[in-house]
């Protein structure tokens, strides 16, 4: 989770490159997120909302194992199928 996470930020970060999208402050999952949101008032075509709740999630639960690896109470399958969503995002959200 901690790698998928890691390469999620690393496309948020691209993507908002891409999209000239602002960011203030130490970008993170959140922030890009955040971002993108706000950005979504005025600049067409990027992800829409549901994909942005999604992204906060997996942005949680990349902090969530970073910061208490020893307290994940997730299933093995529920971070499988977090890992798979992230990677189908990063593949359809360029």
């Amino acid at each position: 989770m901690v790698i998928a996470g890691g390469a999620l930020e690393t496309h948020l970060r691209g993507y908002c490159h891409k999209h000239d999208v602002s960011i203030s402050g130490v970008g993170s999952i959140s922030r890009f997120n955040a971002a993108v949101a706000q950005a979504r008032k005025t600049i067409d075509n990027l992800y829409d909302a549901s994909d942005g709740k999604q992204v906060e999630a997996w942005g949680g639960m990349r902090n969530e194992a970073v910061h208490n690896p020893g307290e994940i109470k997730h299933s093995k399958d529920k971070i499988t199928r977090y890992i798979d969503g992230i990677r189908e995002f990063l593949r359809r959200v360029k």
